[in-house]
């Protein structure tokens, strides 16, 4: 396989995966403020209630997976 299809089909499914994030994480985050969801953290005796938190942490992931891998078609002009 050529190296741009390659590095084409790799872009394309991270952005498949991406965007899995991010609408998973954005359902995440809307289930945490309308308090749907309530998720503790139990730490050396301390308790931390996460509110929405792994939403937004998911979402900024994808963001970050879909911006790293994007494609960027590479093209030489050539002097006549």
């Amino acid at each position: 396989m050529m190296p741009i299809k390659r590095n084409y089909y790799y872009s394309i499914f991270a952005l498949v995966v991406g965007t899995v994030f991010m609408v998973s994480g954005f359902l995440l985050f809307l289930l945490g403020i309308l308090g749907a969801t309530d998720w503790t953290i139990k730490l050396f005796g301390l308790e931390s209630r996460l509110i929405g938190s792994f939403g937004i942490a998911f979402a900024i992931l994808g963001f970050l997976i879909i911006f790293v891998t994007r494609y960027k078609p590479h093209f030489h002009i050539q002097k006549k």
